[in-house]
């Protein structure tokens, strides 16, 4: 009689425990951390790094063409021009208001102009002198030969149509400071009456030399 009491005894604890272990485990869940779901990372993120990064380099070409853009560069060399001083002062300064006139072969009018006549027409307008009218005629003249490190702004630079020096010279230029040059350009992105740098990829391997019309 007493081991059925003791077999009773035994179930109804072990009941006991289970009641309870249940009830902890049910009770589990709410002393758990709560799950924290990581933020969304936009797929579209390097998208949007690379439109920063274009935006920022449209800001620094921006920057970079105040400081040193057609409109600066074209105000420094009138100042370079105010510089010269004296006759070459004058013949840049003059041939600088004439930008932008289209390029006419032929021409020597503020209608058009080609290389030879621009030179032509700007010395006879801005200083009264006669040079000669041929890009061929300008190298082939009395007027002193200098090398483009002596040149000075005014001074005629003389082209070739091949690259060394070599062919048949077409093309001429006024010098406006050390660094560039004022002429009549036929073909190109740009057309008519511009500045270009002495260093301009196509010309510099063209130049024959540079002739000085004026006195130092």
């Amino acid at each position: 009689m007493s081991n059925k009491n003791n077999r009773k005894e035994a179930a109804a604890h072990n009941g006991a425990e289970r009641r309870v272990y249940a009830r902890q485990n049910a009770a589990e869940p709410a002393l758990r951390k709560p799950h924290v779901r990581k933020p969304l990372v936009c797929r579209c993120r390097n998208v949007k790094i690379a439109f920063v990064a274009i935006m920022m380099s449209a800001i620094c070409i921006n920057c970079i063409r105040a400081q040193t853009g057609e409109e600066g560069v074209v105000q420094n060399r009138e100042e370079a021009a105010g510089e010269a001083g004296g006759q070459r002062g004058t013949l840049i300064e003059f041939a600088m208001k004439r930008q932008g006139i289209p390029y006419h072969s032929g021409g020597s009018t503020e209608k058009g102009f080609d290389c030879s006549g621009f030179v032509w027409f700007v010395y006879r307008n801005a200083l009264n002198m006669d040079v000669p009218r041929s890009s061929r005629g300008v190298w082939s003249s009395n007027a002193k030969t200098v090398r483009l490190e002596d040149a000075l702004p005014g001074d005629v630079l003389v082209f070739s149509a091949n690259k060394g020096g070599s062919g048949s010279i077409n093309h001429t230029a006024i010098l406006v400071d050390k660094d560039s040059m004022i002429h009549a350009v036929s073909s190109g992105p740009k057309r008519g009456i511009v500045i270009s740098p002495v260093t301009d990829r196509y010309f510099a391997p063209r130049l024959v030399g540079v002739k000085r019309f004026l006195l130092d």
